[in-house]
């Protein structure tokens, strides 16, 4: 029995949050764990996500997110001082923000592919993630 702890992200690739299971989670490259002054955790990771589960991404099997796509953690497993995210529909605004607009561009799910393909090659062995146009 698989007890990989299950996280609730967003989606940028079907534009949905959805429910998927943790394969590998992996520090930043040159970034350190801070703990803050209010007792939460700054954790500069990236995870690996297989994002087929049930069906809901059919486009990409597997799919590298990073901390602030994360909105609830399993009830079984925790993280640290983890602060659940109030969901905003129809997308939250996550991402770049411009400061001439001050608005969001959004999570570039390449972006966080490539950058974390180069920095561990042999853990992310998979394609690059494709855009859904789901129906």
């Amino acid at each position: 029995m698989i007890r990989s702890p299950y996280i609730n992200i967003w989606n940028p690739l079907c534009k949905k949050y959805q429910w998927v299971r943790i394969i590998y989670r992996f520090q930043k490259y040159g970034k350190t764990v801070k703990s803050n002054i209010d007792g939460t955790v700054t954790d500069d990771c990236f995870y690996v996500v297989n994002a087929s589960d049930n069906n809901f991404c059919p486009c990409n099997k597997f799919m590298v997110v990073t901390e602030e796509q994360i909105f609830r953690v399993a009830y079984y497993h925790k993280f640290p001082n983890w602060v659940d995210k109030i969901k905003i529909f129809p997308e939250p605004p996550l991402g770049v923000k411009n400061v001439y607009t001050n608005k969001y561009s959004g999570i570039d799910a390449l972006q966080v592919y490539n950058e974390a393909k180069k920095n561990y090659p042999r853990y992310i062995n998979f394609k690059p993630p494709v855009i859904c146009e789901l129906k």
